[in-house]
């Protein structure tokens, strides 16, 4: 699926943590385009994303060529930036071609590659003749869904927030954490259709007094919703600790 959008610094960040919390170990990030396109900065937004509170700096790989790095969940990321290889035989030297089954790698200049990995998306980024702004093309699964929830974040005031994975339930909605300056809050994507009926019983359910989460941003018609974040006690655990509440 191939996805097109125009992006500024913000919402090319927030496209990047948006995909941290999607993406799984085995999975390669082609990320092209020339010099000053945003590449790194994809990468190292998508890098500290992953790595949460355990972020560090996030150089670019121009002379290492490869930086690698940890996440809390012990999956390891490679960030790559093979501008100046010489040869695509270096990459077995490097360990990047045997890293790809179990790491999640992220490769600038993929144009060097001898092959395409097996299981791989490419994130095109080129400049705009306004500096500020970068057009970019997002050939993955699920890129239409991806390019609308870090649209959505960053149009929210969300943009600089970290993306965290939570539970689904019976539906086809997907939820996550959103963690940044303003405190936190749970995006819920649905696709299906029903978030039309969800926003309205929860409007109804908050004006006759009844508790329910404070919705904080929606986009109806693309089926997004920001909502108030309850927490992730369970009701009878509450009520074991106080059943007065």
């Amino acid at each position: 699926m191939t996805t097109r959008l125009i992006a500024d610094e913000t919402l090319t960040a927030a496209l990047a943590r948006m995909l941290a919390a999607d993406l799984a170990p085995g999975w390669t990030v082609l990320l092209d385009g020339p010099v000053g396109a945003g590449k790194t900065h994809f990468a190292r937004a998508f890098i500290r994303a992953r790595q949460g509170d355990l972020a560090e700096d996030v150089p670019s790989p121009t002379f290492t060529l490869v930086q690698t790095y940890d996440d809390p969940m012990g999956t390891e990321i490679w960030h790559a930036d093979l501008y100046r290889l010489t040869d695509p035989s270096e990459l077995h030297e490097l360990g990047l071609e045997e890293a790809m089954s179990d790491a999640i790698c992220l490769i600038e200049w993929p144009d060097r590659l001898e092959t395409r990995p097996p299981r791989a998306m490419t994130i095109a980024l080129t400049p705009c003749p306004d500096p500020t702004l970068r057009r970019i093309v997002l050939e993955c699964p699920g890129a239409d869904r991806l390019a609308a929830r870090a649209g959505f974040v960053a149009q929210a005031g969300w943009g600089d927030a970290r993306v965290v994975p939570l539970a689904g339930d019976a539906s086809a909605r997907r939820y996550f954490r959103l963690q940044g300056p303003q405190g936190a809050a749970v995006l819920m994507d649905d696709p299906g259709g029903s978030m039309p009926a969800f926003l309205a019983m929860t409007r109804w359910l908050l004006d006759r007094g009844f508790g329910a989460p404070a919705i904080l941003a929606q986009d109806a018609t693309q089926g997004l919703a920001l909502v108030q974040d309850l927490g992730d006690d369970l009701l009878a655990r509450v009520l074991e600790r106080d059943p007065a509440v």
